[in-house]
């Protein structure tokens, strides 16, 4: 992949970003009676992907009925035999996005990622399908488990990880090319120019969903009862397979930072993330000091690397070093969702952020990454380059943007962007564009019924 430097410049003459149109109508050869069979992510996916197509017809009716929010579907059906088939296409698209999230539509499309990432996961290189598709939806999991109480999102995510501790370089054998041995997590050779290694990036977002998990087990005695002994298997896993890379973190002051497999720089802000994440979560577990001053220390890196863009916004680097803070680029919109987790569970404990310091970057977001003309901004400054112009960006940039749902407390009148960006654009693709997506989807579970 070319540098995202290479087209993304400030100040570079922007791609006109045409509107979305519904292209021409097509013949509905949709079974849908058998679809009304399916699970309810199929029913989901099946429809939505029938209205932008132009590809449905009346026999629909009976799955539209279900899956509408808050129109009179009866006439929009009947609509569309009409001139103003177009506009009731919109609406039902619309209405569909609008509807309560449902845990069955949540939990049909992560079983779904997460096989097919499992199956295309390369021998030799599993480490990018574990790291971030996997891992994403066992986050969304927990997420709406916490939501909505339904054990079976939590049962996914047990499954799920016991799946993958074959896959861990001590059992396969391969040995890491920098480390110059066999190490404990999973390698790849995504970050080290071909050379197969293991990285804070791939290992901290594979630990820290399945540290959440033993946290919420732990906390419950009846959850104890049935996950207990798994929580309590994994646990010292989690915690030796992030430990192993102690000799790539490097102290600076009172903060701290990892080096990149094979090199002396510094990983970006949001390859350490969702490790900070992780060590707060088995700081809580265990009451090990260590990962609390790791912890502490990532936090202050990145709070050190965090700065004014001219214009009142706090912003940060894509790739600060230790020397000024500063780096190439700010972080674009898919990293920076990444990076505030990160601030907000450090917020959440405590630990060197504060629940201003996510209200000051949420009027970033809210003042730099929604652009007029309903356009969204890649970067987070004020710099605007639209996610629309870039080829194979706009649906990772529109999962990382409901993704940032998770900030909705700190954000007022982000839930209602977000909400409207979804349910008006329908060629962004839907709640589960991309797996962040699901993360964002995982917060609606927690809205009352008529708040979406």
């Amino acid at each position: 992949m070319a540098p995202l430097r290479r087209f993304l410049r400030p100040g570079r003459r922007q791609p006109r970003v045409a509107a979305w149109r519904l292209p021409p109508r097509r013949a509905d050869e949709t079974d849908w009676e058998q679809v009304a069979r399916r699970g309810a992510f199929t029913r989901y996916d099946t429809l939505r992907r029938a209205l932008i197509s132009n590809s449905i017809g009346p026999d629909a009716g009976a799955l539209l009925q279900a899956a509408v929010s808050g129109r009179d579907v009866e006439a929009l059906i009947r609509a569309l035999e009409t001139p103003g088939r177009s506009k009731s296409i919109l609406e039902m698209y619309a209405g569909i996005m609008r509807a309560p999230a449902d845990p069955d539509v949540l939990l049909g499309y992560l079983r779904r990622r997460i096989r097919k990432a499992l199956r295309k996961s390369l021998p030799g290189n599993r480490a990018p399908a574990l790291a971030w598709p996997v891992s994403t939806c066992c986050y969304a999991a927990v997420a709406a488990f916490k939501a909505s109480g339904q054990r079976r999102l939590l049962k996914l995510v047990a499954e799920t990880f016991a799946s993958i501790l074959p896959y861990r370089d001590m059992e396969t054998g391969v040995v890491d090319e920098c480390l110059g041995r066999v190490s404990r997590g999973w390698g790849g050779t995504q970050f080290a120019k071909g050379r197969y290694a293991t990285n804070v990036t791939t290992v901290g977002r594979i630990v820290y969903p399945v540290a959440l998990f033993c946290a919420v087990v732990r906390a419950d005695g009846a959850l104890q009862q049935q996950y207990g002994a798994q929580a309590e298997t994994f646990l010292p896993v989690l915690e030796e397979v992030l430990t192993d890379l102690d000799d790539a973190f490097v102290t600076a002051g009172d903060a701290g930072y990892y080096r990149r497999p094979c090199s002396q720089r510094p990983e970006p802000m949001n390859h350490m993330a969702w490790a900070g994440c992780a060590f707060l979560t088995l700081h809580d577990l265990t009451g090990t000091t260590q990962y609390l001053e790791r912890a502490e220390r990532l936090a202050r890196y990145l709070k050190a690397a965090m700065y004014d863009d001219g214009a009142g916004h706090l912003v940060w680097d894509y790739d600060p070093t230790p020397a000024d803070h500063r780096g190439s680029v700010p972080e674009r919109l898919w990293k920076a969702q990444v990076t505030t987790q990160f601030m907000a569970c450090a917020a959440e404990k405590g630990v060197v952020f504060a629940p201003d310091d996510l209200g000051a970057v949420c009027a970033t977001l809210q003042e730099n990454v929604f652009l007029a003309r309903g356009r969204i901004n890649t970067r987070i400054d004020r710099v605007a380059e639209p996610l629309d112009g870039y080829t194979g960006r706009t649906h990772a940039g529109m999962g990382s943007l409901i993704a940032f749902l998770e900030l909705e407390d700190h954000c007022p009148g982000l839930k209602d962007r977000i909400v409207d960006v979804v349910a008006n654009r329908p060629g962004a693709g839907g709640w589960f564009t991309t797996a962040p997506g699901a993360i964002g989807y995982a917060r609606r579970l927690r809205w009352p019924l008529g708040s979406h």
